[in-house]
């Protein structure tokens, strides 16, 4: 793995949810990463997202970053995730950005995404959708999710994958479910699955969590990311799952939890992984996302683990 990279730029004092994707969005063949966090201010939160142009094959970013963008509509005032994902969902040859958070009011939580159309080569997106409600359930606290997208039925549309972290007393749980066949407008135009278990441990308390698919002979498999946050020293770890069948159900069992090498510092405010193939020797490389938050500023990092298949 590289060492932590610190991200350059503001990221508030407290967020409440963090997201990376990597998409090419500039076209010259060198990808670049997408940044997202929630800024937790008194009063109603706000999203953001900034990019960094070019990575080149040791996981640099050498086109320096964007300006910071802001995410339309509401967020509500007190997040428990999100996480971002991006695809062409219309077509046009263009970059969608899907932007998923968790609502954590009193009571139930609630799951939402919305999407950035058509992102240009500067990474601003046209319009942006309506806010949309993932239905079922979240429980009532959560500590880290995120989203994927992939064809995962082989039917041509592509599938959101939406994972969150359960937070009851006692032990932690991570859950996904899948919204089917997306339109070009973004919904869910199958259905949703049923919520699944993810396997194995995820320890008592967490501060970030993410989910990517890494693709590997055209099946695809999930890998999930959670920050643990024990006494002392968080720690991150990935798990990754047999491919999966057309229905979004492992085939198999999950590989076992591995520690991401490096520091995570002491308290996190969310995380995030996405899947690429970075050092482009066709084997996928894991980057991995988190917000230190320390006494005073945030700070976000990233690190790449290569060859993770």
């Amino acid at each position: 793995a590289t060492e932590a990279k610190r991200i350059p730029g503001w990221f508030g004092a407290e967020n409440q949810g963090a997201g990376i994707a990597i998409a090419d969005l500039n076209n010259n063949g060198r990808p670049d990463l997408i940044v997202l966090h929630i800024d937790n201010p008194s009063g109603q939160n706000r999203a953001y997202y900034r990019i960094g142009w070019n990575i080149d094959t040791k996981g640099n970013v050498t086109g320096g970053w964007s300006e910071m963008k802001q995410i339309p509509g509401s967020f509500g005032a007190e997040n428990q995730g999100a996480g971002i994902a991006i695809a062409d969902l219309n077509g046009n040859g263009r970059p969608d950005l899907i932007v998923f958070h968790i609502d954590n009011p009193s009571g139930e939580n609630r799951g939402y995404y919305r999407i950035g159309f058509n992102l240009d080569s500067n990474g601003n997106a046209t319009n942006w959708s309506e806010v949309k409600p993932i239905p079922g359930w979240f429980g009532k606290e959560n500590q880290g999710g995120g989203v994927a997208i992939g064809d995962i039925n082989g039917n041509g549309r592509p599938d959101l994958i939406v994972f969150h972290i359960d937070n009851p007393s006692g032990e932690n749980r991570g859950y996904y479910r899948i919204g089917w066949n997306l339109d070009a407008n973004g919904n869910a135009t199958g259905g949703w699955s049923d919520v699944k278990q993810v396997p194995q441990w995820f320890g008592w308390e967490n501060q970030g969590a993410g989910i990517a698919i890494a693709n590997v002979s055209n099946r695809p498999r999930l890998v999930v990311f959670h920050i643990d946050n024990p006494k002392g020293e968080n720690t991150g770890y990935y798990r990754i799952s047999q491919p999966l069948d057309s229905k979004g159900n492992v085939t198999g069992q999950w590989n076992e939890v591995k520690p991401i090498p490096g520091w995570f510092g002491w308290e996190n405010q969310e995380g995030d992984i996405a899947i690429a193939d970075i050092n482009s020797n066709g084997r996928p490389d894991l980057v991995v996302f988190n917000i230190d938050n320390p006494k005073g500023e945030n700070s976000g990092y990233y690190r790449i683990v290569w060859d993770i298949l």
